[in-house]
């Protein structure tokens, strides 16, 4: 016998992984949203993840929502500092009135109170 192969145990060929479908490069669209409460127009409900790819296209909304009174985190499940700079820039929008920031829970609570929001936002807790 010449090498290990030859020890006379059968080979079988090996299957290939069975692999999943990879998907496509970067996210297909973000995965949050920013809108005017449809019951309430004085309430801006942002869900899920306010990100760069987020508060970019948000901003392009922002002189609509002169009548914002509360800004609604509820849902949202990060926060980054473009997140963050949407609220300043709607708190900026409504001023004289001082915005009221609502349900912020976890990392997005964590990132508001790093940034200050209390100085220009009611921040309560959710």
């Amino acid at each position: 016998m010449s090498g290990w192969q030859d020890v006379g145990v059968p080979h079988e060929p090996r299957k290939p992984p069975t692999l999943e479908p990879r998907p496509p490069e970067g996210p297909l669209e973000p995965y949050g949203s920013v809108a005017l409460s449809p019951q309430r127009p004085e309430v801006l409900v942002m869900a899920g993840e306010v990100d760069v790819a987020l508060s970019d296209d948000a901003l392009a909304e922002l002189p609509g929502w002169s009548g914002v009174r509360v800004v609604d985190m509820t849902a949202v499940t990060f926060l980054d500092s473009s997140g963050m700079r949407l609220v300043a820039q709607v708190a900026r929008l409504v001023r004289p009135h001082r915005l009221q920031v609502v349900g912020a829970r976890k990392q997005p609570l964590t990132a508001l109170k790093l940034f200050g929001a209390d100085r220009i936002t009611d921040l309560v807790e959710g």
